[in-house]
């Protein structure tokens, strides 16, 4: 389970620093050339409403840190989908399944996310904005019966305050159950 939980925040020292509370509003993005400037701005507007309609504001800061992490990383990427409704369609697949938005138990699944976007699916748009997202991993760890299913991204940055309260309720469950374990351990006999 610790393996895991690495793995969803980036490391165990991001584990061990983990803490509950909202997403932080992301710093604004510096100006840029007007191409790139206007597609960011459009995707921050529809991210704002998907998350205002249909999820709620920390989830909308998640989607907006995504955005910035991918102007950050590869600016680029900001103008490869056709429209800015596909990028938004990434962003929020992407984020979404890293905070286990989408499901049958939840009320929200990503068709109504993609009507809303005016989008036919999230999936094709998100499945390569994953790669630009994800801190590197060179293998995902499996997931452990009792974990919900998340996509491993490695960053904290974009996991909302419920999915962090989650996290750290499994992170310290495991690491008492790890420690208990090692207290079983019997001390070797001392020779006389």
């Amino acid at each position: 389970m610790l393996e895991w939980l690495e793995a969803v925040v980036g490391g165990s020292a991001a584990l061990r620093q983990l803490v509950d509370g909202p997403v932080a509003e992301p710093e604004p993005m510096p100006e840029t050339d007007t191409v790139v400037q206007r597609r960011v701005e459009e995707t921050d507007l529809l991210l704002r409403d998907v998350a205002a309609d249909l999820v709620n504001d920390d989830f909308g800061r998640a989607l907006r840190q995504g955005l910035r992490r991918v102007w950050a990383e590869e600016r680029d990427y900001l103008l490869r989908p056709r429209s800015p409704a596909l990028l938004a369609a990434g962003v929020c697949w992407v984020v979404g399944k890293a905070n286990g938005v989408f499901g049958s138990s939840c009320v929200v699944t990503q068709a109504r996310v993609a009507e809303a976007l005016g989008v036919a699916a999230l999936t094709a748009a998100g499945q390569p904005l994953r790669r630009v997202l994800a801190d590197c991993w060179h293998s995902e760890p499996a997931r452990p019966d009792m974990a919900p299913d998340l996509l491993l991204l490695g960053r904290p940055k974009l996991l909302t305050a419920s999915t962090r309260r989650l996290l750290l309720r499994l992170r310290d469950r495991a690491t008492a159950a790890r420690d208990a374990s090692e207290g079983d351990v019997l001390p070797s006999k001392v020779e006389s």
